[in-house]
């Protein structure tokens, strides 16, 4: 067992000192302070494996590639996802969540009237893009209320819950009240045919194995409150021929 010095030894930013006192930090919902092995391992890529990554045939560019495809396939195991090829690096949870906005929600809102379904508690980025989707598609945006004690009212969901209902946009852990929701909002949507995505950003690093129970939806998760580097998320799914892994930039790599 750790004790809490040999905890604070990992973080080399908190043997600073803030008005002649030790520092405390309790800003780990918005960034997670990085242990010595993570920034080890990032000044040991830039000294020894620097390149572009999927890019090249000489020596650094593989070595590169490999080291990215391995750090795919240990957050495939981490998540209990069913392969590591459905999983996509971007550059934050906001853009994942924009990906599948403009990609899958492109191809799955078919016709005026289609509804998306999110809740009361979720982050601005679980709300914006889908906001701006239905104003782009003529689509419906409903929103599940809470119960007084701040739990997803899976009353109302069932009754807000159609065949006009395409996709169900949820957070697993709430940034705002700390509400954990249930896995079975995903086996509810894919009765009347849905998409689910999850927003996974504030529960990955206390939760692993979110995808284990979900193979139809869409899974986001992030790495700054994880005590990894800063600017690498995924989304991650198995829902192949709803458009979610459409391409919306137009360039020379992916991932």
């Amino acid at each position: 067992m750790y004790s809490l010095e040999d905890i604070r030894k990992e973080f080399p930013i908190l043997s600073k000192e803030v008005h002649g006192k030790p520092l405390i930090y309790l800003d780990n919902a918005a960034t997670t302070q990085k242990p010595l092995c993570v920034v080890e391992a990032i000044n040991e890529a830039y000294y020894s494996a620097n390149a572009n990554v999927h890019r090249g045939v000489h020596y650094l560019s593989q070595l590169a590639t490999e080291h990215h495809e391995e750090a795919r396939r240990r957050v495939a195991r981490f998540i209990g996802a069913p392969s590591p090829e459905g999983l996509i690096f971007t550059r934050g949870t906001t853009e994942a969540i924009n990906l599948v906005a403009y990609s899958a929600g492109e191809a799955f809102f078919l016709s005026e009237g289609d509804e998306i379904l999110i809740s009361t508690m979720e982050h601005h980025s679980n709300i914006v893009p889908w906001q701006l989707l239905a104003a782009r598609r003529g689509a419906k945006l409903k929103v599940i209320p809470l119960t007084p004690d701040g739990q997803l009212d899976m009353s109302a969901y069932r009754s807000l819950l159609s065949p006009r209902t395409r996709l169900v946009s949820v957070a697993h852990v709430s940034n705002v009240l700390g509400t954990v929701n249930p896995s079975r909002r995903s086996r509810l949507a894919h009765e009347v045919g849905a998409l689910v995505l999850i927003d996974g950003g504030m529960g990955c690093g206390t939760y692993s194995g979110e995808c284990r129970g979900d193979r139809g939806g869409l899974l986001c998760i992030q790495c700054a409150q994880d005590l990894r580097p800063c600017g690498y998320r995924c989304p991650l799914g198995s829902s192949r021929g709803t458009g979610a892994d459409a391409p919306i930039y137009g360039r020379g790599r992916d991932d």
